[in-house]
């Protein structure tokens, strides 16, 4: 459109909104999103390790000299 005929920038804007909302190509209403898209994670995933990763070493006694 001319900037002559709608020299308004929101007027602009409003005549593209009004020009969109009545066209054939309208957008379609997404359907409704679930939280989680695919299914549960499995209970292997779930349960905690069997034991420490690394062992826990035994104290060091520090004496300066």
């Amino acid at each position: 459109m001319a900037p002559r005929i709608l020299p308004n920038p929101l007027a602009a804007a409003a005549a593209a909104a009004a020009v969109a909302v009545n066209s054939p190509f309208s957008l379609r209403t997404a359907p409704p999103a679930t939280l989680f898209q695919t299914s549960a994670l499995p209970p292997a995933l779930l349960r905690p390790a069997p034991g420490p990763i690394r062992t826990t070493h035994t104290p060091v006694l520090f004496a300066p000299y």
